[in-house]
């Protein structure tokens, strides 16, 4: 029953994904980019900057715990 509600949110991860096009567009920019960011991220608001800083602050044990509660684990 777990991998199945996992493999659901993996699913629905991949259709909520950036169009290969955006990611190429990113690409591009940075391979013209004079001094390109060390780090690129591509998506919407939530991807690209709440998540990652939700990620940088909180505890492991609580990212550990997000994620399985997220995935049905």
């Amino acid at each position: 029953a777990s991998l199945a509600k996992t493999w659901e949110a993996v699913d629905r991860n991949m259709k909520a994904a950036p169009t290969p096009d955006l990611v190429a567009e990113h690409i591009l920019k940075v391979i013209d980019a004079t001094n390109p960011p060390p780090r690129v991220t591509v998506g919407d608001t939530f991807q690209t900057k709440v998540a990652p800083l939700i990620f940088r602050f909180l505890p492991q044990r609580v990212r550990i715990w997000g994620l399985k509660k997220y995935y049905g684990i």
